[in-house]
């Protein structure tokens, strides 16, 4: 069924499957967070996704695989990631899951607002709409916690620019590299940079519980760091992938719901509504503005 689907269906069917294991990453995040330290929530994930991307490449491409002609681009963009892994999981462990990704969704809003200042895009009416739009959006999400404003909203703000800054270091890589380098190289430096600080933490007495989430963590790190380019590399427009990373909000949403036990709040729907609305506003706009200009 699946091999019978067109390059474009299977990659957003791989894109959503991707995504919504990186929201399972997250709400593991989450769990696990509040019950040990950050480092080993970075740490043991990490080496369980590392040894099974590793694993992948070897069998796909032998030790050749390995090799790269962007090692600098890579290595500076898994310092960035590694930065931007520390803030999301200690954001997680302090805001509700659906406010983290509310806020953490204004990324391609930075993006776009970096390109205007940096490679000079030419500035819209549309394109200024969307950014108040989305920026009204995250008011609007954690306005009613504005009085138990926790650090982790600070976090979760820093982490909005880290993820700015790794889609332009994507795009000066480009669409050439062998896709699952770009989950191999940043899950490499989170399990180094993380390993010195997890070691005096590191212990047999876990709980067989956690032991198995832990597992369950890495495997979806995995799956999301092989979907994910691997959707992104089977089709020839990039843009058409990006709205879909929208979903990671109703599993957000969903998470909190059923997992946490938070009531569903009518300001996450309104203020996740008007993001996930600006950005697919802005998505139409960009594509139909691309296809002016190719005909």
């Amino acid at each position: 069924m699946f091999s019978r689907l067109s390059p474009y269906g299977q990659a957003v069917i791989m894109a959503l499957a991707g995504y919504f294991l990186f929201s399972m990453a997250d709400t593991l995040a989450k769990i696990l967070s509040s019950r040990h330290p950050i480092a080993i929530c970075l740490f043991i994930p990490g080496i369980i996704a590392l040894l099974g991307i590793s694993g992948r490449i070897f069998l796909q491409k032998g030790l050749y695989g390995f090799k790269t002609q962007y090692l600098k681009i890579h290595i500076l963009r898994s310092i960035v990631i590694t930065g931007l892994v520390v803030l999301c999981v200690n954001a997680l462990k302090h805001i509700p899951i659906a406010d983290f990704y509310s806020v953490i969704f204004l990324s391609p809003f930075v993006v776009m607002a970096l390109s205007i200042l940096v490679y000079k895009e030419s500035i819209h009416l549309p394109r200024i709409l969307v950014l108040i739009l989305s920026f009204i959006g995250v008011i609007i999400t954690i306005g009613p916690h504005f009085h138990d404003m926790s650090i982790g909203y600070l976090f979760v703000g820093f982490a909005v620019f880290f993820s700015a800054l790794n889609v332009f270091l994507v795009r000066k890589i480009g669409g050439k590299e062998y896709p699952l380098l770009y989950g191999f190289f940043p899950l490499m430096a989170v399990t180094v940079l993380s390993f010195p600080f997890a070691l005096p933490h590191l212990s047999l007495d876990v709980p067989v519980t956690d032991i198995w989430l832990f597992l369950l963590y890495g495997l979806a790190l995995i799956g999301a760091h092989s979907l994910l380019p691997t959707a992104f590399a089977r089709t020839p427009s990039v843009s058409k992938l990006t709205p879909l990373h929208y979903s990671q909000m109703i599993w957000g949403i969903l998470a909190g719901v059923f997992v946490f036990d938070r009531p569903l709040e009518i300001n996450t729907l309104l203020g996740g509504g008007l993001i996930i609305f600006s950005g697919l506003g802005l998505f139409l706009y960009e594509l139909k503005t691309s296809l002016k200009k190719i005909s």
